[in-house]
């Protein structure tokens, strides 16, 4: 009786370190993730591929969320079938594992359905708590996990202002880098004082 007792003591820890381990200690890969595929429309006008009012909605994991917004789209396919959504009068939100959002207004914005990439174009404004950048383009990669902003950016924050042709961050590492186009050039920064 007490062979059995024992057997059946030792399973329950062998099933309770096995649950303990895939719930506590298991490091999760970063997967991208589509909860819905389909867009949400909070107003349907369809005509000629042109729709009002369109949102898209993704699950990147880990708590990270990505919605964009627009105005205006087109629904437009390359020769691969890859759908592209040309967008405007665009607002974004993106949300870290902390929840924490950055903002992204643009006046055009290009969608790709296939990977959630963006290229923000045209008056493009970012805010993230007290740090406001604005420049002309900014390329969203999530499949790299990279974001770039270029042309003529400008950064305004506490410490001051900064103004240069290039920011490059690196979100897996949290990496970013300041550059010109040309070595001849320097990137320009004005201390608050």
């Amino acid at each position: 009786m007490s062979r059995i007792i024992k057997i059946v003591l030792l399973t329950i820890i062998f099933f309770f370190l096995i649950f303990f381990y895939k719930i506590y200690l298991k490091k999760e890969d970063l997967v991208i993730q589509n909860v819905d595929t389909n867009p949400i429309f909070q107003r349907e006008e369809i005509k000629n591929n042109l729709i009002h009012n369109l949102t898209y909605s993704v699950n990147l994991g880990l708590n990270n969320e990505y919605v964009i917004n627009s105005s205006l789209s087109e629904i437009t396919y390359k020769n691969d079938n890859t759908e592209i959504v040309n967008m405007r009068g665009v607002s974004a939100t993106i949300l870290d594992k902390n929840q924490i959002p950055i903002m992204i207004t643009s006046d055009l914005a290009e969608y790709d359905n296939s990977n959630y990439g963006t290229l923000f174009k045209k008056n493009v404004r970012i805010n993230y708590s007290n740090h406001k950048i604005s420049s002309n383009k900014m390329q969203l990669n999530f499949k790299n996990k990279f974001i770039k902003i270029y042309d003529k950016v400008e950064y305004d924050g506490p410490l001051g202002q900064m103004f240069t042709n290039n920011i490059d961050i690196d979100i897996d590492n949290n990496k970013i880098e300041f550059y010109m186009d040309n070595n001849t050039n320097f990137v320009e920064v004005l201390l608050n004082k």
